[in-house]
């Protein structure tokens, strides 16, 4: 495979159609022609951006024929072996690898990349995607041994507790009620239902269950706790209410229940 990498750049639907041709074209395996560079070879690596409405690269492909002087665009070169990005790579994602890099500031035409643009910008379209579990075992979310979940959760609820007591709260545990929450935490008229979620990396990924959900729909009393580096030096307490939770939040299932029918 050719060591030189072109970005090439294609367009929303309402221009040439490459935000739906694309996956077809990845479906069948079939070779198209693309705006290009004049000096593209045979066996060169692509990586395709798309603008609006992804601001993205989203593909990979293979130059399967040099580019020649096109019919719609100055040249245009054939691509093939073209692959969808399971996980495209954002412009903000672009702009944190390489912040000096002026195409990243201001995303347009066709580019050679440089090393080490290249390389990196390639290795990291064709990374393995981690699955669910290793996510959230990396985040510490519940996904970690039964030993180190109990741990963490243990002081994540000891933390919420201390702070809700210092801020005049009467804390009561729940947790083995199973009610969709932990503690209640009431102050004179105030009463508030509270799950902690504990994690022990720093960014604001857990499991949520299906009576958790539920409470945050229905309870208006219904309060998240989640506790980044929860085993840390240093933890850090996020708050929710039940709709800001809904809102601030995407929802991935985890598992279901197979019953036959």
């Amino acid at each position: 495979m050719g060591d030189v990498i072109h970005l090439l750049l294609g367009g929303s639907d309402r221009t040439n159609g490459d935000v739906s041709d694309l996956p077809k074209l990845a479906k069948s395996n079939t070779p198209s022609r693309w705006s290009s560079h004049k000096d593209a070879q045979k066996g060169d690596r692509v990586l395709i951006y798309i603008q609006a409405p992804n601001s993205a690269i989203v593909a990979s492909a293979v130059v399967v024929r040099e580019a020649r002087i096109g019919k719609v665009w100055p040249y245009e070169a054939y691509i093939g072996d073209i692959h969808m990005l399971k996980n495209p790579i954002g412009l903000e994602e672009i702009r944190k690898m390489f912040p000096d890099w002026k195409w990243a500031k201001t995303a347009r035409g066709k580019t050679h990349l440089q090393e080490p643009i290249a390389s990196e910008l390639w290795k990291r379209a064709h990374a393995k995607s981690p699955t669910t579990s290793e996510i959230m075992q990396k985040k510490g979310a519940g996904f970690g041994s039964p030993e180190s979940n109990a741990k963490t959760e243990k002081a994540a609820v000891q933390f919420v507790s201390q702070d809700l007591e210092q801020r005049g709260f009467n804390v009561v545990s729940r947790e083995a009620d199973k009610i969709g929450y932990d503690l209640d935490a009431t102050k004179g008229k105030k009463t508030l239902h509270i799950e902690v979620k504990g994690i022990a990396g720093q960014e604001l990924c857990f499991i949520l269950t299906a009576a958790e959900k539920r409470q945050a729909l229905v309870d208006e009393n219904f309060w998240l706790y989640a506790v980044t580096n929860a085993l840390g030096n240093q933890p850090k307490l996020h708050k929710f209410s039940g709709p800001d939770l809904l809102q601030s939040f995407g929802f991935t299932p985890l598992s279901y229940i197979a019953k036959r029918k």
